[in-house]
């Protein structure tokens, strides 16, 4: 925009600059690591023009956030869709059978990377009489009694330790 320096600064009395011929808006944000963040650098004003010092306090202000340090990526993204497999087994009593006290079935544990949440799910057998399927759906598994309000994490599902799910 064209200013005449005799005229009041007041709506009518500036005129558009004809000679220009680019219009596109710079871009303040920059990609560093697959994470977005505002740039530091000063970036030219809309056409390419660049700002004057007296365009306002708000274009010389740095970076509202200061550059990234730690992991490239937060942790929610990182183990986004990555889940661990235990198999096990657990011991179910039959009371309708005298000659067979218990019978073993094996299950698959999913452990989610993500948020920490589990699934226990039974393979399929066809024709076998029994409800299988999922038998826990994903959710964070609460520990035994002796630790109150604690729930079952990664370092839980070990070969050596007995777990009790429900």
């Amino acid at each position: 925009m064209l200013r005449c320096s005799g005229l009041p600064f007041l709506p009518g009395n500036t005129f558009p600059d004809l000679s220009q011929t680019r219009f596109h808006k710079s871009h303040h944000f920059d990609r560093w690591s697959r994470t977005c963040m505002l740039a530091d650098q000063k970036r030219p004003g809309i056409g390419g023009k660049q700002y004057s010092p007296t365009d306002g306090p708000e274009y010389c202000l740095p970076a509202l956030y200061p550059p990234r340090q730690g992991p490239l990526l937060p942790s929610w993204l990182s183990y986004d869709r990555k889940v661990l497999c235990f198999h096990g087994f657990f011991q179910e009593t039959l009371s309708e059978v005298d000659r067979i006290p218990y019978q073993i079935r094996k299950v698959k544990i999913l452990y989610y990377l993500e948020d920490g949440t589990m699934q226990v799910s039974e393979p399929r057998t066809m024709n076998s009489g029994i409800p299988q399927g999922c038998l826990v759906t994903r959710q964070r598994i609460p520990r035994p009694v002796p630790y109150d309000g604690e729930f079952t994490s990664l370092l839980d599902l070990t070969s050596t330790i007995l777990n009790y799910f429900f």
